[in-house]
């Protein structure tokens, strides 16, 4: 979905861990409860998604590039915490070798 605009979009209580959300417009799209463990936020404009916590922040992975909205703060990074998918396939990849 790199790319994409979604904004005004509701996607509360959607199941988005480990999607790939990056450098989608997710302005006044509704976060509530979106389980957002590993999804890949980089480059996306979070800066007016509505009902998004810093628990679900901290969960994803960003980038100097994703915009957050004022009231919430970028997490540090854990090294290794996450992988780009592009990346993440060639690891499987080689894995079936």
């Amino acid at each position: 979905m790199r790319g994409v605009r979604i904004s005004g979009a509701n996607l509360s209580t959607a199941k988005l861990a480990y999607a790939d959300l990056g450098e989608v417009d997710l302005k006044d799209t509704i976060l509530k409860d979106a389980d957002l463990t590993d999804t890949v936020l980089n480059g996306a404009d979070l800066s007016a998604a509505i009902d998004i916590t810093q628990k679900q922040i901290d969960r994803a992975c960003i980038d100097d590039r994703t915009k957050l909205p004022d009231k919430l703060t970028r997490p540090s990074m854990r090294p290794g915490k996450c992988i780009d998918h592009a990346e993440r396939a060639r690891i499987l990849e080689r894995l079936k070798k």
